[in-house]
């Protein structure tokens, strides 16, 4: 299975085979494991019970709802594994760490304006940010236009409270006749 993650392993030959695949034969992603403790890239098992149901390794009977996540161990050993960013090149990564490289620090990955809540269509690689946000109108914008989106969201939020308001004394009339009826109907039976 190739990974969306866009990394490959440092020393692929030397990850323990009980930590690979069966099926796709690479390290285990979203491992899940069957009763008869065998254990897969979830996608992989899932291809193959929709062709066989049997497990992939020993051919015992197998069904979707008997797969289990897999143990906890093997998900630690299978976070530690060390791989490369392909997009920045940067290597000893644990895997289990990877999304957050890509997401925080790596150069390559492509981020928005941080003025993109505001319209501004800018997206590229992290390294080139600063230098957009130094020419950015949107940027230079920012902090007023913020403001007034806030104080709009803030009066259409009084605005929809004066709505309510306004909703509750049109119901009031018509309250207080029902309650001036059953108080005098309640009268009228005291009587």
């Amino acid at each position: 299975m190739e990974s969306e993650n866009k990394y490959e392993y440092m020393a692929d030959s030397l990850i323990d085979d009980l930590l690979k695949c069966e099926i796709c034969t690479n390290p285990l992603n979203d491992p899940i494991s069957t009763p008869c403790d065998h254990t897969f890239c979830r996608q992989c098992v899932m291809e193959w019970l929709e062709r066989t149901l049997s497990c992939p390794a020993c051919r015992n009977k197998l069904l979707v709802n008997e797969l289990k996540p897999a143990g906890r161990i093997v998900i630690q050993m299978l976070g530690q594994l060390k791989v490369k960013c392909t997009r920045c090149g940067q290597i000893n990564l644990e895997r289990d760490n990877f999304n957050d490289h890509i997401e925080k620090t790596c150069t390559n990955s492509t981020v928005s304006c941080p003025s993109a809540g505001i319209k501004c269509p800018w997206k590229g690689p992290r390294d080139q940010l600063n230098g957009h946000i130094a020419m950015c109108t949107f940027e230079a914008l920012r902090p007023m236009l913020s403001s007034i989106i806030e104080e709009n969201r803030q009066l259409k939020g009084e605005v929809q409270q004066l709505k309510a308001n306004s909703q509750l004394e049109r119901n009031i009339p018509t309250q207080l006749g029902a309650t001036s009826t059953n108080s005098t109907n309640l009268t009228g039976k005291l009587k």
